[in-house]
């Protein structure tokens, strides 16, 4: 009667006509069991929403095998969380590789540099240019090395 109270007639109405429930599964003394548990003040009538309650706890019985979906959920945004960590893991690895190349590039062409500063290998063009430092020819003098003395203050030898 949308009263949000729910009377022993009610209960039985639905238990029989929408549950479809026998009197050979359930009996009427069984019914009116259920009732005196569900009004255990005894004043005839229950709240809808204490019936809900009441329903709900029975729940598990009918309950879907397999996980419920708050686990699914739950296990969906792990799985989520775990790839993303892997993607920022992989980029931090291949960002890490970038830099070791280009330290070893840059390694590279200043030990070519400082070869060709020294003589110890053949001129090459391309590490003076990263050095700032010109090549003039073999025996220039912007190639001779120069040394601070600790005898003379700032002076060169």
């Amino acid at each position: 009667d949308f009263s949000g109270k729910i009377r022993f007639s009610e209960l039985q109405s639905m238990v029989r006509e929408q549950f479809r429930v026998p009197p050979s599964q359930l009996s009427e003394g069984e019914l009116q069991a259920v009732w005196r548990a569900l009004d255990q003040e005894g004043v005839g009538v229950i709240a809808a929403g204490d019936f809900g309650h009441f329903m709900r706890r029975g729940e598990h019985v009918h309950a879907r095998p397999g996980p419920a979906k708050a686990e699914v959920l739950q296990q969906a945004v792990a799985e989520q969380g775990s790839a993303r960590r892997a993607d920022r893991s992989e980029a931090e690895r291949g960002r890490r590789e970038a830099q070791r190349e280009e330290v070893l590039h840059k390694r590279s062409r200043a030990q070519k540099a400082y070869d060709a500063l020294w003589g110890l290998a053949p001129s090459d063009p391309s590490a003076w240019k990263t050095t700032g430092v010109l090549s003039t020819g073999a025996l220039s003098w912007d190639r001779t090395p120069l040394c601070m003395t600790a005898e003379i203050p700032g002076g060169l030898s």
